[in-house]
């Protein structure tokens, strides 16, 4: 690779030059969701030569992401992003290693994909994966550059154990309020790129610290920044390290990852949802045996749905509106894009009105 060329405008700075370019170079760097904030980080870590980069997202391209998942293109639509963004990201720098992982983050496959890596890009949508991401980066001590968008407003910070606290630290459990994905609150698309492109930019401090001349750049340790673009104002809170945190502050060794890491619903873990797979609801004529409901938002259910689907969107069934009503008597599946959603919904709707419902394991993706 011609260092002097390609990246030759950065290496201009005192505090990167050629040997900080080659600390880039050598950095192992997973960004885990490749969608609104995914896409910038993914774009600038691999322009400013992060040559290492593993590339993680089970999901597809649809035309509702192109909005702010500048990573694609209309033709990629229907597509795994983690594969079209492996094309896009090589064909502008050839100088990559790129690890495709079009898989879904659990706790059965987190530590081995994240031994792997020094740093973890958080670029998901999801306590879920938020609390997942954390505990097993905790568990292996590396650092998690992690981001959320919401509106007009995003949010960024750098969690790292050994020299600050974890997002536990932030957030010892998952909220019980109601948390809105960016199909249901809505998301300025810039603004996802304005929080991608700090994440990569934390990530290249990160990477540059035991560089001499970069020691001022400090990453976000221990400090949350919140932008909101209506001002264009950014507030900084401080985040003190728990001592009772309940995973940073014990043996790392005694950190397990289980089920319930990943559950960011209590209702979902108190009800325990039933959930059936793709293969055995559509063995045979799945209309004469389930009455499928799409719980997704409108926009998704227009762009494709499962044939004689009912739509009752989970945004109205958490307002308690609506709730799918079932005159066939025959056994109810809900279903969303990945199966999270159509859990959320069954277990609001067997809290509310005491029918159980199916959820379609790994949703509409599974099939």
């Amino acid at each position: 690779m011609d260092l002097s060329v390609r990246y030759e405008r950065q290496m201009i700075l005192p505090q990167i030059g050629s040997t900080g370019q080659a600390l880039l170079a050598r950095a192992r760097v997973l960004c885990v969701g490749l969608g609104g904030l995914g896409s910038p980080a993914a774009l600038y870590l691999a322009a400013a030569g992060v040559i290492h980069l593993g590339l993680l997202d089970d999901d597809e391209v649809s035309l509702s992401n192109l909005q702010r998942q500048i990573l694609y293109r209309t033709q990629d639509c229907g597509h795994k992003k983690a594969i079209q963004a492996r094309e896009h990201l090589q064909a502008m720098n050839n100088d990559l290693s790129l690890e495709v992982l079009p898989v879904r983050l659990s706790v059965h496959n987190v530590c081995d994909i994240f031994s792997r890596y020094d740093i973890i890009v958080d670029c998901t949508d999801n306590f879920s994966s938020k609390f997942l991401i954390n505990d097993a980066a905790v568990k292996l001590g590396l650092s998690v550059v992690y981001a959320a968008i919401s509106g007009f407003e995003g949010q960024i910070s750098v969690f790292d154990a050994k020299n600050g606290p974890c997002f536990r630290c932030l957030h010892q459990t998952p909220p019980k309020s109601k948390i809105q994905n960016c199909a249901q609150a809505g998301i300025l698309g810039s603004v996802a790129g304005i929080l991608g492109c700090m994440q990569a930019t934390e990530v290249i401090k990160l990477i540059l610290r035991s560089h001499p001349p970069a020691q001022h750049l400090k990453p976000l340790i221990g400090e949350l920044a919140v932008l909101d673009v209506t001002d264009l104002s950014m507030r900084h809170f401080k985040i003190n390290k728990n001592p009772h945190c309940c995973v940073c502050s014990i043996p790392k060794e005694n950190i397990h990852l289980t089920e319930e890491t990943a559950t960011c619903s209590t209702l979902i873990h108190e009800h325990k949802i039933q959930q059936i797979n793709a293969q055995d609801v559509f063995l045979g004529d799945w209309q004469k045996k389930y009455q499928l409901i799409d719980v997704r938002e409108l926009d998704e259910f227009n762009l494709a749905h499962i044939p004689g689907a009912i739509h009752w969107p989970l945004s109205l069934i958490e307002q308690g509106t609506v709730f799918p009503v079932n005159n066939s008597n025959k056994p109810i599946v809900l279903y969303c894009q990945a199966g999270k959603r159509s859990l959320r919904a069954a277990s609001l709707v067997l809290e509310k009105t005491g029918v159980a419902c199916l959820s379609l394991h790994g949703g509409i993706s599974a099939i």
